[in-house]
């Protein structure tokens, strides 16, 4: 089965890949100096790690006018797949029951919905619909509104985290891993020693077999070189030696 993760953005307002979901966000409570340390910690727990998901300034103007005369941009850089530990994004599995999503806008479960009626129904933090809770999901709410099994959950208490692929999402065997290098071999990138750098670097991985998907006999690896004009290799096995096409 796969995994995969993505980021969305959580907020208080009531008013998506087939890829399986994990969740980070903006706080939906705000942070004052009335929170205990414990739940400080645990607000930024819900939010996707700086190495996933970096906004582009840390300090956001609190009023619509200053926005305004202020010309600040707001955007963010998106690393889904950084390197991380299974502790800072643990792997959440269902099992073999459906993955609990927001039935008209297929959000996942995350930190930032809202639950009702002791958890048998939920607002989705993203477009508002209330949806049911599936049986197998319930769980009882305390009196903050929190599910008593938060801390025990990935996709209701971190910021980011991986959801174990269902049979659901598995309807063709998984794509092969596929490498493609594009390498600049012009005058300047010999000269340099860059060439000969890369070169050396990828052999080197692919003889030590060091590469993601290693062991799997599907895994396509390809070549682009360039420099006032692009060249592509022809690299079948039957062949004696590749050949380049300009």
């Amino acid at each position: 089965n796969a995994t995969t993760t993505a980021t969305t953005v959580g907020h208080t307002a009531t008013p998506g890949t087939t890829g399986l979901a994990a969740t980070g966000g903006l706080a939906s409570t705000p942070m004052t100096g009335s929170m205990t340390s414990a739940e400080i910690k645990s607000l930024e727990l819900m939010n996707s790690p700086e190495k996933f998901v970096r906004p582009v300034t840390k300090k956001v103007v609190n009023s619509q006018q200053s926005l305004r005369q202020s010309f600040i941009p707001f955007g963010g850089v998106i690393t889904p797949y950084a390197d991380a530990t299974e502790e800072e994004v643990p792997l959440v599995n269902f099992g073999n029951n459906p993955l609990v999503r927001c039935k008209p806008c297929r959000a996942y479960m995350n930190p930032f919905v809202r639950w009702f009626e002791n958890g048998r129904r939920w607002r989705c933090n993203l477009c508002g619909h209330m949806n049911t809770t599936p049986n197998y999901y319930i769980a009882n709410v305390n009196s903050l509104g929190e599910r008593v099994d938060k801390a025990e959950r990935g996709e209701l208490s971190r910021g980011s985290f991986d959801i174990q692929a269902t049979a659901d999402y598995i309807h063709r065997p998984p794509m092969p891993p596929v490498y493609f290098f594009v390498i600049d071999v012009s005058g300047t990138a010999v000269e340099s020693g860059y060439l000969s750098v890369v070169a050396q670097t990828i052999k080197y991985v692919i003889e030590e077999e060091l590469m993601p998907g290693k062991n799997d006999g599907r895994t396509q690896i390809g070549f682009l070189t360039f420099d006032s004009t692009l060249h592509f290799y022809n690299l079948k096995p039957g062949l004696t030696q590749p050949q380049m096409h300009v």
